[in-house]
């Protein structure tokens, strides 16, 4: 792995990625490299996709910077790949329901808005 590989990956991640794991440690002869770091230069480019963050380091000041770096999600390297397999399709799956909120308001509300009686129901 070296720099160039990670320039690839990024640009592989901007042009057709959906869901991204990455490393938190990078390991790059030479270079400190962060996940967390990659995301936000990512995120900066107009990833909008799902993005999780894997890392041995788990205590609640790793979990935020994931967070904050633009991940919706930050794992331990502890956690069984099985496990890890089944808490990524649960946390996709809120991911893409939020997605799909955002996009896409509940179709109550946007049919009261429509009718034009001024009331907003959300049931």
């Amino acid at each position: 792995k070296d720099q160039a590989d990670v320039e690839e990956f990024k640009q592989a991640a901007l042009e057709k990625g959906d869901i991204l794991i990455l490393d938190e440690h990078v390991d790059l002869p030479g270079a400190e490299l962060h996940g967390s770091v990659i995301l936000k230069e990512l995120r900066a480019g107009g990833y909008r996709g799902f993005a999780c963050i894997r890392s041995g380091d788990s205590t609640e000041a790793d979990k935020a910077r994931s967070l904050q770096s633009g991940a919706q999600w930050h794992v331990g390297k502890e956690v069984w790949m099985r496990d890890l397999i089944d808490q990524l399709r649960a946390e996709y799956r809120k991911f893409k329901e939020k997605e799909q909120w955002e996009i896409q308001p509940h179709e109550d509300l946007v049919m009261s808005r429509s009718s034009g009686s001024g009331a907003v129901s959300d049931s």
